[in-house]
């Protein structure tokens, strides 16, 4: 008998909408439990986040440094409003 696990084909739609969700359910957490939240980023990042800006593609790059900085780290676009309040 063969104790291997089976292997299923990866379906990169599914996995995305997947992730997609999973990522829409920790917004709506983390902005619930903001005090939590800004501990819990506290304690991801490790130092500063750095913008960069790109004038030309209109927005800025940034990096989070910290065990999930992959994750954060991403484009916005160069206007943005701060929030209110």
């Amino acid at each position: 008998m063969d104790a291997r696990p089976r292997l299923v084909p990866l379906n990169v739609a599914q996995l995305k909408t997947r992730v997609l969700e999973k990522a829409e359910e920790w917004r709506a957490l983390l902005r619930k439990h903001a005090r939590i939240a800004r501990q819990m980023v506290r304690k991801l990042v490790e130092g500063r986040i750095v913008f960069t800006p790109d004038r030309e593609a209109g927005r800025y790059r940034f990096t989070v440094p910290g065990p999930l900085g992959n994750l954060f780290s991403g484009l916005v676009p160069l206007a943005m409003a701060s929030p209110t309040g």
